[in-house]
């Protein structure tokens, strides 16, 4: 039977593709950027605008909740002619992942051993987390994520996420041709680690379909009052959902 949970519960969730941008989304994404690698920061011209960039000024991360289309994150680098956008909705832990290691691909290597690069081949990384290969695309284990790979395209590596189509579940994220980081968004997004959120923080419709046993391969756990402690009692949660799968 599933649990049921206050807005105000911290919880564990899993898959993370769920699980929403988080609410202190700048602050996770930017905040090692500025402090950390001493980019420059300056506010844009609408109200939460704000553009972070590279110390030579090449690459700029740009936050805009004002994107007409919706992209809330743009990282451009303007000498290499690169581009990454992610919507609004993308969980904030894939975008810091790219975000936080912008900097080895300018050459600065500082906490490299901190913010390791994921070479792993995209292959690899959906047969690692489960993910179905077929046709130039992979695809999540609940079939709600997937990442399309059209070559002739402009933006030949799109992901894109939809809980049957309900508001405030859907987003995407592209990447250019030349733009690196798309093996390190792809190993963020498809692990099957959790990531932690107050349950009022997730989409509502993926709220009222997990307490219906309607989304088999989410696991929410509480993030207190476990025994275990919260990411074994998460880890042995999702291996005992996966069970009745596996015997069929």
């Amino acid at each position: 039977m599933t649990a049921a949970f206050a807005l105000q519960d911290r919880v564990l969730i899993s898959p993370r593709h769920l699980a929403g941008m988080g609410e202190d989304y700048l602050g996770d994404v930017g905040g090692p950027l500025i402090q950390l690698f001493k980019w420059h920061v300056e506010n844009g011209p609408s109200a939460g605008h704000v553009v972070i960039s590279s110390p030579d000024h090449s690459v700029d991360l740009d936050v805009n909740p004002s994107e007409p289309r919706g992209r809330l994150w743009t990282i451009t680098h303007h000498e290499a002619d690169w581009r990454i956008q992610l919507s609004q909705h993308t969980p904030v832990e894939a975008v810091a992942a790219v975000a936080q290691a912008l900097p080895q691909t300018l050459g600065d290597n500082r906490y490299r051993d901190r913010i390791p690069l994921i070479d792993m081949p995209l292959e690899n990384i959906a047969a690692a987390n489960g993910w179905k290969a077929e046709q130039g695309a992979f695809t999540s284990p609940d079939g709600h994520c997937t990442l399309i790979n059209t070559p002739d395209n402009e933006q030949p590596w799109a992901f894109s996420h939809s809980v049957y189509e309900a508001l405030g579940t859907e987003w995407e994220a592209t990447f250019s041709r030349r733009a690196p980081l798309l093996n390190q968004f792809f190993a963020h997004i498809s692990t099957s680690e959790p990531v932690q959120r107050r349950f009022g923080e997730l989409n509502e419709t993926v709220r009222e379909f997990f307490l219906a046993d309607s989304l088999p391969h989410t696991v929410i756990t509480p993030t207190r009052g476990t025994a275990l402690g919260p990411a074994v009692h998460h880890a042995v949660t999702q291996i005992a959902q996966s069970a009745p799968r596996l015997r069929r």
